[in-house]
Protein backbone atom coordinates (compact mmCIF):
# COMPACT_ATOMS: atom_id res chain seq x y z
CA UNK A 1 0.00 0.00 0.00
CA UNK A 2 1.17 3.64 -0.70
CA UNK A 3 0.16 6.71 -0.20
CA UNK A 4 -0.46 9.59 -2.25
CA UNK A 5 0.61 13.33 -1.34
CA UNK A 6 -1.03 16.62 -2.03
CA UNK A 7 -1.39 16.97 -5.95
CA UNK A 8 -1.06 20.73 -5.54
CA UNK A 9 2.55 20.25 -4.16
CA UNK A 10 1.87 21.57 -0.95
CA UNK A 11 3.07 18.50 0.74
CA UNK A 12 6.68 18.68 -1.25
CA UNK A 13 7.15 22.47 -0.09
CA UNK A 14 6.43 21.20 4.01
CA UNK A 15 8.99 18.22 3.24
CA UNK A 16 11.23 20.29 1.49
CA UNK A 17 11.27 23.31 4.18
CA UNK A 18 11.33 21.19 6.75
CA UNK A 19 14.04 18.73 5.84
CA UNK A 20 16.89 20.91 6.94
CA UNK A 21 15.81 20.96 10.35
CA UNK A 22 17.04 19.25 13.22
CA UNK A 23 15.38 15.97 14.06
CA UNK A 24 12.68 16.10 16.40
CA UNK A 25 8.93 15.41 17.87
CA UNK A 26 6.67 16.65 15.52
CA UNK A 27 2.92 16.93 15.47
CA UNK A 28 0.89 16.37 12.32
CA UNK A 29 -2.38 18.15 13.14
CA UNK A 30 -5.05 17.21 10.69
CA UNK A 31 -3.47 14.16 9.18
CA UNK A 32 -6.38 12.99 6.79
CA UNK A 33 -4.78 9.33 5.89
CA UNK A 34 -1.27 10.24 6.78
CA UNK A 35 0.63 10.43 3.36
CA UNK A 36 2.42 13.44 5.00
CA UNK A 37 3.14 12.19 8.16
CA UNK A 38 4.52 8.80 6.73
CA UNK A 39 7.11 11.18 4.94
CA UNK A 40 7.91 12.83 7.81
CA UNK A 41 8.64 9.71 9.72
CA UNK A 42 10.96 8.55 6.79
CA UNK A 43 12.71 12.06 7.12
CA UNK A 44 13.55 10.52 10.64
CA UNK A 45 11.13 12.99 12.67
CA UNK A 46 9.14 10.90 15.39
CA UNK A 47 5.24 12.11 14.28
CA UNK A 48 2.33 12.34 16.05
CA UNK A 49 -0.34 12.27 14.24
CA UNK A 50 -3.98 13.93 15.54
CA UNK A 51 -7.12 14.07 13.35
CA UNK A 52 -10.59 14.32 13.56
CA UNK A 53 -11.69 11.40 11.41
CA UNK A 54 -10.19 7.72 11.90
CA UNK A 55 -9.29 7.28 8.10
CA UNK A 56 -5.54 7.14 8.93
CA UNK A 57 -3.68 4.56 6.80
CA UNK A 58 0.49 5.46 7.37
CA UNK A 59 0.10 2.97 10.14
CA UNK A 60 -0.58 0.49 7.90
CA UNK A 61 2.73 1.16 6.08
CA UNK A 62 4.80 1.76 9.05
CA UNK A 63 4.94 1.58 12.31
CA UNK A 64 6.05 4.25 14.79
CA UNK A 65 3.55 6.78 13.99
CA UNK A 66 1.39 7.51 16.35
CA UNK A 67 -2.62 8.52 15.79
CA UNK A 68 -4.58 9.97 18.36
CA UNK A 69 -8.26 10.68 17.60
CA UNK A 70 -9.31 14.29 18.13
CA UNK A 71 -11.13 17.24 17.16
CA UNK A 72 -8.97 20.04 16.12
CA UNK A 73 -11.69 22.30 18.01
CA UNK A 74 -11.42 21.01 21.31
CA UNK A 75 -8.56 20.67 23.76
CA UNK A 76 -5.38 18.68 22.39
CA UNK A 77 -4.62 15.49 24.47
CA UNK A 78 -1.02 16.75 24.99
CA UNK A 79 1.00 17.81 27.74
CA UNK A 80 2.16 21.46 27.06
CA UNK A 81 5.75 22.05 25.37
CA UNK A 82 5.72 18.84 23.89
CA UNK A 83 6.36 19.35 20.65
CA UNK A 84 9.72 20.77 18.59
CA UNK A 85 7.44 21.24 15.56
CA UNK A 86 3.86 21.45 14.53
CA UNK A 87 2.03 20.47 11.10
CA UNK A 88 -0.66 21.39 9.71
CA UNK A 89 -1.57 21.73 6.15
CA UNK A 90 -4.92 22.37 4.53
CA UNK A 91 -6.65 22.15 8.06
CA UNK A 92 -7.19 25.97 9.61
CA UNK A 93 -9.97 26.61 6.76
CA UNK A 94 -12.21 23.81 7.64
CA UNK A 95 -12.44 24.58 12.02
CA UNK A 96 -14.95 25.91 13.51
CA UNK A 97 -12.61 28.17 15.93
CA UNK A 98 -9.30 28.85 14.25
CA UNK A 99 -8.01 31.05 17.40
CA UNK A 100 -8.33 28.02 20.11
CA UNK A 101 -6.70 25.93 17.55
CA UNK A 102 -4.08 28.45 17.12
CA UNK A 103 -3.89 29.03 21.17
CA UNK A 104 -3.61 25.14 21.33
CA UNK A 105 -0.78 24.42 18.92
CA UNK A 106 1.11 27.47 20.84
CA UNK A 107 0.28 25.81 24.41
CA UNK A 108 2.05 22.05 23.22
CA UNK A 109 4.39 23.65 20.76
CA UNK A 110 7.94 24.32 22.90
CA UNK A 111 9.01 27.62 22.65
CA UNK A 112 10.73 28.63 20.14
CA UNK A 113 10.05 26.19 17.94
CA UNK A 114 8.21 25.99 14.56
CA UNK A 115 4.63 25.98 13.05
CA UNK A 116 4.65 25.19 9.65
CA UNK A 117 0.83 25.90 8.01
CA UNK A 118 -0.71 25.94 5.33
CA UNK A 119 -4.06 27.19 4.06
CA UNK A 120 -5.71 27.51 0.25
CA UNK A 121 -4.85 30.74 -1.23
CA UNK A 122 -8.49 32.24 -2.09
CA UNK A 123 -7.22 35.04 -4.82
CA UNK A 124 -5.66 32.79 -6.76
CA UNK A 125 -8.34 31.81 -10.16
CA UNK A 126 -6.54 28.34 -9.92
CA UNK A 127 -6.37 27.68 -6.60
CA UNK A 128 -10.58 28.72 -6.37
CA UNK A 129 -11.36 26.37 -8.93
CA UNK A 130 -8.94 23.68 -7.67
CA UNK A 131 -10.61 24.01 -4.02
CA UNK A 132 -14.38 24.29 -5.50
CA UNK A 133 -14.06 20.91 -6.96
CA UNK A 134 -11.43 18.71 -5.21
CA UNK A 135 -11.40 20.86 -1.34
CA UNK A 136 -14.68 20.04 0.23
Amino acid sequence: MSLELDKGQIHETVLNLISEERRGLLLDAGAGNGALSLELHKLGFKVITADINNNFKARDVENGIEFALCDLDKVFPFEDDTFDYVVAVEVIEHLENLWHFLREINRVLKKEEKLYLTTPNVHSLHQRIYFLFWKV
